[in-house]
């Protein structure tokens, strides 16, 4: 095996953190010593991403995520290759087709207990 070798200087000591911080993305020690009047002041200059006004945030609720419940489903190799080939998250878009076909029963007049299975 071989040594690789590198031709370049070691970067300097004010250098190292700015690089490490470049590969993360966030400069957690420099979040740390933040106050809330830092933070304001740094939100008021960013045009892009205004604060969100107090009524706004009051209005705000927390919605939790329906957990979703893993089953066992035999479907036919067309259906399931159709919904793969669409991308990824298939599985959510199978979801959402059944999602829209039991709202779709439950508005109709006639309960689907009432109705006769085909197929």
């Amino acid at each position: 095996m071989s040594v690789k070798h590198t031709t370049a200087a070691p970067p300097a000591k004010g250098k190292v953190a700015s690089q490490k911080r470049r590969r993360g993305g966030t400069d957690w020690a420099r979040l740390r010593e933040m106050t809330d009047a830092d933070a304001r002041r740094g939100a008021a200059r960013d045009r892009s991403n205004p604060p969100a006004a107090a009524a706004w945030l009051a209005a705000g609720q927390v919605v939790e995520p329906i957990r979703k419940r893993a089953i066992s489903l035999r479907l036919d190799p067309d259906v399931v290759d159709w919904f793969r080939n669409t991308g990824p998250r298939y599985q959510s878009r199978m979801n959402a087709v059944l999602r829209a076909f039991v709202q779709h029963q439950r508005q109709r007049d006639e309960p689907p207990a009432n109705r006769k299975r085909v197929g």
